[in-house]
């Protein structure tokens, strides 16, 4: 993120600030949305806004704008890039229905898919760190692949009885092994 920022011209100490603010919503955003996931059931429905908010602001970035709009479509960005792995770990563990052999082999899958992908854009040379489009232009890339394979993904079904009991808090979540 910080290299966007540097790119644009920014002080080392006001790209610090901005990645601290940043961080506050990389926090918060993905406990709303996991929350509204649980309560709607609506996953890939908010994996296509969070990767459409990704890609919008991240464009923002190619605008001669004010530093306080620039901040806060970065920390927008920031925020909805963090709710990415709680919400797929989520649809994962879902699908995999507890079968944790078949959801480690998964993850493994699309961590070699990611070392991959850092190989071939070192390769290729593209995009180039100096170039503030170069970088969205391959976020937007990706994001648009991630889109089309989301097309293709099974359906996140949420239980209704779980559902109708995350509703109710309980203090025994709070036990000795918590």
């Amino acid at each position: 993120y910080q290299i966007l920022l540097r790119n644009k011209g920014y002080s080392q100490s006001l790209v610090g600030v901005i990645l601290a603010i940043s961080q506050f919503a990389a926090l918060v955003f993905p406990l709303v949305n996991g929350n509204q996931i649980d309560k709607t059931g609506h996953l890939r429905r908010r994996l296509v806004s969070i990767m459409v908010i990704i890609m919008v602001c991240f464009w923002f970035f190619q605008c001669n704008l004010p530093v306080f709009v620039i901040v806060t479509v970065f920390t927008l960005a920031v925020g909805c890039c963090s709710c990415l792995n709680p919400a797929l770990d989520s649809y994962l563990s879902n699908n995999m229905k507890g079968d944790s052999s078949r959801y480690g082999s998964t993850r493994a899958a699309g961590t070699m898919g990611y070392v991959a992908l850092l190989v071939f854009t070192a390769c290729v040379g593209f995009p180039d760190a100096t170039d503030n489009f170069q970088i969205v232009m391959n976020i937007t890339i990706m994001s648009l692949i991630f889109l089309v394979t989301l097309i293709f993904a099974p359906k996140y079904i949420v239980d209704a009885d779980k559902t109708e009991e995350k509703k109710k808090f309980d203090f025994r979540l709070f036990d000795k092994s918590f």
